[in-house]
Formats: structure tokens, sequence, C-alpha cells
């Protein structure tokens, strides 16, 4: 499934942004528009390994040379909830991608076993 944007009636979000198919292939989810993040829920429930959810405010970055501006570490086989009350603020495009390899400067991060679900709670 490629990313999805549902528009919500709540007074803290106002679009969830839902992907089931988050592997180690760049997605450019929130495209070229400022947005307030308020909640990402990172579900690495299908893996048996530790997974990052790394986000990059830019359209096109550069994996390996561009550094994530945010990053995520969920468990073995669970499901993680970030809250982020006040906002996390960010006035580009948005794009990201679950890996295995921890390390930000590998042109080639790994693919967990099996693809993320993510769903980003935010405001355009």
């Amino acid at each position: 499934m490629a990313a999805e944007i549902t528009a919500l009636f709540d007074p803290l979000g106002t679009r969830v942004l839902r992907d089931t198919a988050v592997t180690n292939s760049a997605v450019n989810g929130l495209t070229n528009a400022s947005s307030t993040i308020y909640a990402i829920e990172f579900d690495n429930s299908m893996n048996s390994a530790v997974t990052y959810f790394k986000m990059y405010e830019h359209a096109s970055p550069t994996i390996g040379t561009t550094d994530p501006s945010f990053i995520l570490k969920a468990a073995a086989s669970t499901k993680e909830y970030f809250s982020m009350p006040t906002g996390m603020d960010h006035n580009t495009a948005l794009t990201y991608m679950a890996t295995t390899t921890q390390a930000n400067n590998v042109a080639s991060p790994s693919a967990p076993s099996n693809a993320c679900t993510v769903n980003i709670l935010f405001v355009p």
C-alpha cells in the first residue's frame, strides 16, 4: 500500500498519514509543505530485530549523506508510540524510511524483514 492521508475532525490533529509498507526505500510522505506533527505510531511488531524509523526534512534526501532530522527506535516485535504534545514543526517536505541499520552514513541501509506500518498525526 502506498502512503495515504485521511482527514480528521479533531482539534489536535487534522490529518493522519498511514503507510503500511515502510521499508528501507525513502518515501516522501508529506510533500513540500510545512506542517506540525503531534504523534507517531510505528509498528515493528512483525520484525524480530530493532528497527529505526528515520525522518528527513527534505524532499529527496541522499541516504547515507543527508542526516535524518528525527530517528525513532522500535524494539523487536513491538509497536511504539511517540507523542509530541506541543508539536514538532517542519517547514518543507518530510521523507521517511525504516531500517535495521542504526548508522546514518550507510548508502544502502538494511531493510527490516517485513514492512512496517506508520501512522503520523499532523496538521498541515
